[in-house]
């Protein structure tokens, strides 16, 4: 608004006052627009909010995003001491969490995550084949929004893939379809350019007896998903984990502050390459800290992200097979296993039935046995102290 004044030709108080007065005015006016901005941005928020909440299914417990752990307890702690004693045999490097009643008990970070520089227990790694519990749970939670199930065939979205009538979604859930690719893709491409190389070049053979680990089928997944909802991967990420889980996509993992440089086995330091991440899509294209990984692991066994009914049919091993494979988790006697390596990351965690008590190791150097060398053996002693 434009305000026209004159000063007519007073005495010199007279002069002051209607300054003064003028400068009230304006003053005035600057304090009602910013107010109104305010308003205007208390607003914008609570859209915000509102649009957050709106993504979250009723059905289910609401999980909230924490702050970093960093380091909880003591390496020197003597009840720690077998475990120490593992962690030093194995020269272990990384983060290495554990948890008790769903909370952090034990927090530390071994080695380096940079050369000179202190491993940060928050820090994020590849989720390697973890992902494919990633992939899973976006699955599922779209076959629910549209009233479908995991015995729904792949012909209905891909019906000219060879033995697609004779497979559904089920069957690639738990890596039990037959069907082989030709590799991971040696360029660079687009999400729908990944999705065509692969189902381009897979053959279906016959299913095997013994069950054998395939991520072609999450290929054919991630496909699926797409088909689904006419979005990309990260855009699903974004919309069902995002708000509750810091999880990271390749882009994002390269510009993290924390991100921890991989060390091969030859103790030599790695270059990121994020077309060997990108070309994972849905396979092990994401990024987490080990904290964040446990809460959202755990929170779908507690049924805090799908229903109890939902991860129990999503995770339930074919037939005759009580400890086999599904959706990116093996199931055991004792509870949960869960593992993967990629470009030397690797990241392995061992939960009980409850999903309340584990270990979760997060390594930036590969051995390719961590599960076993150090993650079930630490679980073990774990789970007999009090």
């Amino acid at each position: 608004m434009k305000v026209d004044f004159e000063i007519v030709k007073l005495d010199k108080k007279w002069q002051g006052i209607a300054t003064i007065s003028v400068l009230s005015i304006i003053a005035i006016g600057m304090v009602g627009v910013w107010a109104q901005q305010k308003d205007e941005g208390v607003q914008e928020t609570r859209e915000q909010v509102a649009n957050l909440k709106k993504i979250a299914s009723p059905k289910v417990k609401e999980s909230k995003i924490g702050d970093p752990l960093g380091t909880i307890g003591k390496t020197t702690d003597p009840a720690y001491a077998p475990i120490m004693t593992l962690i030093e045999q194995q020269a272990y490097q990384g983060t290495i969490l554990l948890v008790r009643d769903g909370k952090a008990v034990w927090q530390q970070g071994f080695g380096e995550m940079a050369p000179g520089k202190v491993y940060d227990p928050d820090a994020p790694i590849a989720l390697t084949s973890i992902s494919k519990n990633v992939t899973a749970y976006l699955l599922q939670k779209e076959l629910t929004r549209k009233k479908m199930s995991l015995d729904t065939s792949l012909a209905e979205f891909y019906p000219d893939l060879p033995g697609a009538h004779e497979t559904t979604l089920r069957d690639l859930i738990r890596m039990d379809a037959p069907y082989q690719g030709a590799g991971y893709a040696p360029n660079e491409m687009s999400e729908e350019e990944y999705t065509a190389y692969y189902l381009g070049n897979l053959t279906y053979g016959v299913k095997p007896e013994k069950w054998k680990y395939n991520a072609t089928n999450y290929q054919i997944l991630t496909g699926v998903l797409h088909k689904l909802t006419n979005k990309s991967y990260d855009e699903l990420v974004a919309q069902d984990i995002k708000p509750k889980y810091q999880i990271l996509s390749v882009d994002e993992f390269e510009k993290a502050h924390n991100r921890p440089i991989a060390i091969n086995r030859e103790g030599e330091a790695k270059k990121f390459n994020p077309q060997r991440f990108k070309r994972e899509m849905g396979t092990g294209n994401s990024f987490m800290s080990a904290w964040e990984t446990y809460r959202l692991i755990s929170d779908e066994i507690q049924g805090a992200n799908l229903t109890t009914t939902e991860f129990s049919d999503l995770t339930k091993p074919r037939e005759g097979k009580p400890n086999g494979y599904a959706a990116g988790m093996y199931k055991r006697d004792y509870g949960y296993h869960i593992h993967g390596q990629l470009q030397s990351f690797e990241p392995s965690i061992v939960l009980d039935d409850s999903g309340k008590n584990g270990v979760v190791l997060f390594s930036n150097r590969a051995t390719g046995n961590l599960d076993y060398d150090l993650a079930k053996p630490i679980f073990d002693i774990w789970m007999t102290m009090k």
